[in-house]
């Protein structure tokens, strides 16, 4: 049986709407992740003419959400 590009049932189509579910499941653990505010930057004033910026991480990236991007 040959399986077009129109046939829903087909591989491509099948892996494409498995790859949605995982770029969706990725992006509601980021906006989770960022409005539980785990990191800030600070800005000083810095020894010489300019500004150093502080990163400071107040919790780590969940390990859920580190799996489900592939980092992990």
């Amino acid at each position: 049986m040959d399986q077009g590009w129109s046939d829903p049932q087909s591989p491509w189509w099948v892996k494409l709407r498995r790859a949605q579910v995982h770029i969706d499941e990725v992006q509601q653990r980021v906006a989770v992740l960022q409005d539980a505010e785990p990191w800030s930057i600070l800005r000083e004033l810095a020894d010489s003419d300019g500004w150093a910026y502080l990163f400071r991480v107040h919790q780590p990236i969940p390990a859920d959400l580190s799996a489900a991007e592939g980092t992990q």
